[in-house]
């Protein structure tokens, strides 16, 4: 009888076999490891894209808004008188600039001058981050403290009166207002420690109160503490009798202003000037010159991200804003926005 012996032996891997298997493990775990790499960075470029949208859409609203209001005298045609009130003449407390008159005569800047001119509604100055004298330049630096202004930026000065009326009961004290008609306006202050029908005579019939707004735009390079190292849109304003300075929105490097003059009053823009090649608002030919024919507004803004990506790079980048030669660090992503606005009450010569 003839017998069969089968053998049985313990199926495994051999050692290649282990070594094959690691080394495929490792590379799909690379693999896996630099797309999730890529995505997060991909994703972390987004995010930085979606701010500086954000930022530059904000932005733009804003000044938008201000730039299509200047001049707005309420009831007021542009080509009427518009006083200042004589009986109580308006005070602007907590001034910085040099004297107490020159805050007023900014923030009242609609007001018919003794010459009989108006005021422009818009104005700025270029660079004044370099700019050491000018009256506004002194105030930004008052209100700034250190570091008062992002080198190289433009500031943007914009005056109207609010659309809606305001109702006596409604009336605050310290805050500027204009009693308007069709004819002509006042301008005048709510005295310290009285509101609503208290502060002003009974309105006259066919006339309106509106509240008069005067603000400064500007870039400086810090937002809450001098450390912190992020450009900030600020807004000074004097509408309530006292000049008070509010950061707006992180993340804007550079403000760069030029003006749409209509030379030849056909109401088209002939031309577009920076604030330097127009006279000082203070000079004799200043509020009867180029000031006074603003047709237009052109912005340019250099806005960055908040976060950044080291991967780009150590080191800093220029980029050129208007003919403004502006540097922001690799790190971050920056984008121009350009955009014009039409200036629709201009305060021209009566």
């Amino acid at each position: 009888m003839n017998t069969t012996r089968t053998t049985t032996r313990d199926a495994g891997y051999s050692l290649i076999e282990l070594m094959v298997a690691m080394s495929l493990g490792l590379l799909i775990s690379a693999g896996v490891i630099t797309i999730f790499i890529d995505t997060k960075e991909t994703q972390r470029t987004q995010d930085m894209l979606v701010d500086v949208q954000e930022t530059g859409r904000a932005a733009i609203d804003i000044l938008t808004y201000d730039l299509r209001m200047a001049g707005a005298a309420g009831l007021t045609y542009p080509l009427s008188p518009i006083t200042v009130s004589t009986s109580a003449p308006p005070n602007i407390s907590n001034d910085c600039f040099t004297t107490a008159s020159q805050a007023f005569d900014w923030a009242t800047a609609l007001a018919t001058t003794p010459s009989g001119e108006k005021s422009p509604a818009v104005y700025g100055e270029d660079d004044i981050g370099s700019d050491g004298t000018s009256k506004v330049f002194k105030c930004i630096k008052a209100k700034g403290n250190a570091l008062p202004a992002q080198p190289d930026s433009d500031i943007l000065s914009v005056h109207y009166t609010q659309p809606e009326p305001v109702k006596a009961a409604d009336l605050k004290a310290a805050h500027l207002y204009a009693r308007t008609s069709l004819s002509s306006a006042e301008i005048f202050q709510c005295p310290k420690g009285k509101s609503g029908t208290n502060c002003a005579p009974a309105l006259p019939a066919g006339s309106e109160y509106h509240e008069i707004v005067s603000r400064v735009y500007y870039i400086r390079p810090w937002s809450i503490s001098t450390s912190d190292g992020i450009p900030t849109l600020v807004r000074l304003d004097a509408g309530s009798g006292q000049i008070v300075g509010e950061p707006l929105i992180e993340g804007i490097r550079s403000l760069q202003i030029t003006y749409g003059i209509d030379n030849d009053n056909d109401g088209y823009v002939d031309r577009f000037k920076t604030a330097a090649q127009m006279p000082a608002l203070d000079s004799p030919a200043g509020l009867t010159s180029d000031w006074s024919k603003i047709k237009a507004v052109r912005v340019a803004l250099l806005t960055e991200s908040l976060s950044e990506n080291h991967r780009n790079g150590p080191g800093n980048t220029t980029i050129d804003v208007a003919g403004q030669s502006v540097t922001v660090p690799r790190s971050k992503f920056a984008r121009v926005f350009s955009f014009t606005v039409t200036v629709r009450n201009p305060r021209t010569r009566g």
